[in-house]
């Protein structure tokens, strides 16, 4: 999901039976609360990743469908053009990546998973930065600040405790390619997703919302359990707070910002299949909707001042008809 010039846009995914993947591409109007449907991605695929820079919506490896409909990793990226409901071609990552995300600092787009690679969208160009220093999967991402936010998941690879959410939270600066650990989040969780707060309208906060618990049963099973959760990190002390939660307990979902309201859409609320078409909106802490366009200053000077003209001559003619 990507938000530009006040939509919304959910791309690609599973259909509800999870025999086919998506080159769906639907743009929600927050204003008028319609969907729209646009031009499909060129590759239906799930599991990658997006960004937007320059008004145009980058899309990241992910998986595709092989024609006996086996899964493959792929490293194709593409960018849509809302102005003009295009897709283009761009220049493929290093490798093939899935179940990772993608953020924008400072003019580059940095794709995050085993690796840290980094998309020059000018140039059509990529490098390589730090490697993150834990790898993961299904984590949730953010940018705040500058600071790029990578926040629990599952370790990456054949680790025995693969589905086992972690609760590191990976901080990387681009400016100096470093990174580091923050506060670890209170509740471990995969599958979640995450979104930032901007200070405008609500305080700076990261939301990492929805996700999946895993337990392990008597049996030694592991048991998927869909969350409602919304937990808040602010970064500015380095902690957590809980939110109100989610109506509808989901992960695999989408998140997105728009003037510091926060819309999760889409994900599951069981294992199998993933069927939610939901589209719940929040309130972020201390949030404050954007108030409607101020009168201009010049504006409300002249009322004034008319006001006190028309004040005026209403008192001198008053005292005059006192003296005739």
């Amino acid at each position: 999901m990507a938000v530009v010039n006040g939509k919304i846009y959910a791309m690609g995914g599973y259909d509800k039976s999870q025999t086919y993947f998506l080159t769906v591409n639907e743009e929600y109007d927050p204003a008028t609360n319609t969907w729209t449907d646009k031009a499909p991605m060129l590759t239906a695929r799930v599991s990658f990743a997006t960004a937007v820079f320059d008004n145009k919506i980058y899309t990241f490896g992910g998986q595709v469908l092989d024609e006996d409909g086996n899964r493959i990793v792929i490293n194709t990226t593409e960018v849509y053009d809302p102005a003009t409901d295009t897709w283009t071609a761009k220049a493929a990552l290093p490798k093939p990546a899935e179940d990772f995300g993608a953020a924008v600092v400072e003019g580059k787009i940095y794709v995050i998973g085993t690796d840290t690679d980094v998309y020059d969208p000018v140039t059509d160009t990529w490098a390589s930065g730090a490697p993150i220093p834990k790898a993961i999967a299904h984590s949730a991402y953010a940018v705040l600040d500058n600071k790029i936010y990578v926040i629990s998941g599952n370790y990456h690879g054949d680790n025995p405790d693969f589905y086992e959410p972690i609760d590191l939270n990976q901080i990387y600066d681009s400016q100096t390619d470093t990174w580091r650990q923050g506060a670890p989040i209170p509740t471990s969780v995969a599958s979640a997703a995450a979104v930032a707060t901007t200070g405008v309208d609500a305080p700076k906060a990261i939301y990492v919302v929805g996700g999946l618990v895993v337990t392990v049963n008597a049996t030694g099973g592991y048991v998927f359990n869909p969350q409602d959760l919304v937990q808040v990190y602010f970064p500015e002390n380095d902690s957590w707070r809980e939110g109100a939660p989610m109506p509808t307990a989901r992960y695999a979902l989408s998140v997105a910002a728009l003037d510091d309201a926060v819309y999760a859409l889409g994900g599951s609320n069981s294992i199998v299949p993933p069927d939610s078409t939901d589209n719940e909106q929040y309130a972020p802490f201390g949030y404050e909707a954007p108030a409607t366009q101020a009168v201009p200053l010049d504006l409300v000077l002249g009322i004034v001042a008319l006001v006190i003209a028309t004040m005026a001559v209403a008192v001198l003619y008053a005292l005059r008809k006192r003296h005739i």
